[in-house]
């Protein structure tokens, strides 16, 4: 993520007034700091759905390791947020649900 584009994410006016300035600057620095990580061994970016069962085997591993967070329409490198289409969402998440309770035994929930 471009520099510009975090700090247009992160300025004030994308938080609720009612919420007190520390509040406000906390979940700031939170999602700055989320946008600034790199991919690790807990963090995974996905553009879009990757074929085969790559998506099971990270969850697998994610499961195994203590957990993890995959965060689907972003851009690895660079790092860049495409985001998913609003009419693209529920499909979406019922295709990794799926995906999971298809590949992965025992069943886990993620």
């Amino acid at each position: 993520m471009k520099k510009k584009e975090l700090q247009e994410l992160i300025k004030p006016d994308n938080f609720s007034k009612k919420e007190g300035s520390s509040e406000m600057r906390e979940k700031q620095n939170h999602i700055e700091e989320f946008w600034t990580q790199s991919e690790s061994r807990r963090l995974e970016f996905k553009e879009q759905f990757p074929g085969g069962k790559q998506l099971a085997k990270t969850s697998v591993a994610f499961s195994n390791g203590g957990g993890g967070k995959i965060v689907f329409g972003v851009k690895n490198d660079p790092l860049e947020i495409v985001g998913i289409a609003n009419d693209k969402l529920f499909k979406l998440e019922e295709r990794i649900t799926n995906h999971i309770l298809d590949n992965c035994e025992p069943t886990y929930y993620a």
